[in-house]
């Protein structure tokens, strides 16, 4: 909340953003309604967050700037980023390896 400008935020993850967003225009309502200096409440749309936050040494945060007052974040791991990849690049050698052998006989055989 910043009341230089009277505006409104929430932050969530990606998992609980539509959650988050209901929760924040009823936050600005009661906002709106119940203030006894009667300023004006709205969604925050002006700050903008670094877009990467680094929690730990393999782990960070991609931050998107607000929308509709909601900063929604996803943590993400380059461990299993990278575990991940592993696994993918493994089960795509013995058809990289089926698929060049193809390739370098049609080749031979002047097929292309």
């Amino acid at each position: 909340m910043s009341r230089s400008t009277g505006e409104v935020y929430e932050i969530a993850s990606v998992l609980g953003s539509d959650v988050r967003f209901w929760k924040l225009l009823d936050e600005v309502y009661t906002m709106n309604k119940y203030d006894p200096l009667k300023r004006p409440w709205s969604p925050g749309t002006s700050f903008i967050p670094d877009p990467l936050v680094k929690l730990d040494a393999l782990t960070f945060a991609i931050v998107e700037p607000p929308v509709g007052g909601v900063i929604v974040y996803s943590v993400v791991n380059a461990g299993e980023i990278y575990f991940l990849a592993a696994i993918a690049v493994k089960s795509m050698v013995p058809q990289l390896g089926t698929e060049t052998g193809t390739a370098l006989t049609l080749a031979a055989e002047g097929g292309f």
